[in-house]
């Protein structure tokens, strides 16, 4: 055995066996497989030897113990890294690694195509009432194919909330693949970013610049309102200075922005709502738009 050999560990699962026939194929390497249900006899001479802990990335796959917090920390002294098998790091407490001067790493975007294309044949099945059609045939004879005609996805919106590495091959594939209008939220991009991975991002002041384009506008203010299925959808208030009616300012904004941003709420009004300080928030005009 190594003189310098190192000690790896991890509880009931690897992402992939290929990972436990590398580590095997090195002398200088020892790899220890526990369970969730191991003693503490078995497992306390491993934690206290560990230099590196391959932990999965759900937390309700492992037995809260062997989740890094201080307690086991303390019980793994020699630990010098934390490997996520995914992108999370849900059972990991990163602030108590880090005073421990314990290392955290994960493997973002190692399944990235793998998701995406869960995804898209979760869609595909939901569209094309793939599992209503196959439950319908199992239990009964003459179907009516019509009654269990799907919808084409061509031509249709998708909504993606994070364009990490996930949502960008899901943007990609939605987009070139099925020509979708792909629609993204993303707190952590700007409207370029968001176009360079393939999404499309709300963007409030366009909506009002248009708006605000019409020459019968004064002013507008664009907005979020709460929806039980989208969970958004657009409004916009605007103050006017001369007669106008708000079909014609929907045509008119209809003719300048896509249907997704177009606002399914108009409202009219002499001034828009401003806050103690005289400014204007988005949230706040919402707030005054949308109360019961």
């Amino acid at each position: 055995m190594s003189v310098n050999n190192k000690r790896v560990f991890y509880v009931k699962y690897l992402a992939n066996p290929i990972y436990a026939d590398i580590l095997r194929a090195r002398p200088d390497v020892r790899l220890d497989r526990l369970e969730n249900e191991s003693p503490d006899d078995i497992a306390a001479p491993v934690l206290a030897a560990a230099h590196a802990y391959q932990i999965g990335a759900a937390r309700d796959e492992l037995a809260p113990h062997f989740h890094v917090h201080a307690d086991l920390l303390r019980r793994a002294p020699n630990l010098l890294i934390v490997s996520s098998n995914g992108a999370g790091f849900d059972p990991v407490d990163v602030e108590a690694c880090t005073a421990a001067g314990v290392l955290v790493v994960n493997q973002s975007g190692g399944n990235a195509h793998s998701v995406a294309e869960h995804a898209l044949g979760m869609m595909l099945t939901l569209s094309k009432r793939i599992i209503q059609s196959d439950r319908a045939l199992r239990r009964q004879a003459n179907v009516d194919r019509n009654a269990l005609m799907g919808t084409e996805v061509q031509g249709k919106t998708i909504g993606i909330v994070g364009l990490g590495n996930v949502g960008r091959r899901i943007a990609a594939l939605c987009r070139g693949l099925l020509g979708m209008n792909v629609l993204a939220y993303d707190p952590y991009l700007s409207a370029t970013e968001m176009a360079e991975r393939g999404g499309e991002k709300i963007a409030p002041r366009e909506i009002d610049e248009v708006l605000e384009g019409h020459p019968a506008v004064k002013e507008a203010v664009s907005f979020g309102v709460p929806h039980p299925t989208w969970g958004e959808e657009v409004g916009a208030a605007v103050v006017l200075n001369e007669p106008v009616t708000e079909k014609e300012l929907l045509a008119f904004a209809r003719s300048r922005l896509a249907d997704f941003k177009v606002p399914r709420h108009l409202h009219i009004v002499e001034s828009i709502p401003k806050t103690p300080t005289g400014k204007v928030q988005r949230r706040f005009v919402a707030e005054q738009f949308t109360k019961p």
